[in-house]
């Protein structure tokens, strides 16, 4: 009778160790649509750190889609962008769906932040 309670204690934890051990395995491993939505995140976070500096050296703000910079943004061409841009401000709206599951996410940042603020979830 010992016995048996011992197997069925032991039993459990090694239960318990493979849900633990297949949840790590499942929620440790990022999307391919998680991975693209990383990129834009920093990818913008990068673009309003280079207009800021920009900016700050020449008083204006310059088009990131404009060819004739030679930029060679390659994870752009994943997004549509809106871009408005004036001497003092700019905004830049994207809108891309990640996950191709036909939903349409627009994201958003200005000036004001590097933070990319999320204006529909795709």
């Amino acid at each position: 009778m010992k016995n048996r309670k011992i197997f069925e204690c032991v039993e459990a934890f090694a239960l318990a160790i493979l849900l633990i051990y297949l949840g790590f395995q499942h929620f440790t491993v990022l999307s391919e649509s998680h991975i693209k939505q990383l990129h834009l995140k920093f990818g913008m976070e990068q673009l309003y750190l280079i207009e800021q500096r920009y900016y700050a050296a020449y008083g204006t703000y310059f088009d990131p889609t404009d060819d004739s910079w030679g930029l060679n943004w390659s994870w752009m061409d994943y997004h549509d962008w809106e871009i408005r841009l004036d001497d003092s401000l700019f905004w830049i709206v994207v809108s891309s769906d990640l996950n191709n599951d036909g939903r349409i996410g627009i994201w958003a940042m200005d000036q004001t932040s590097p933070v990319l603020i999320s204006l529909s979830d795709d």
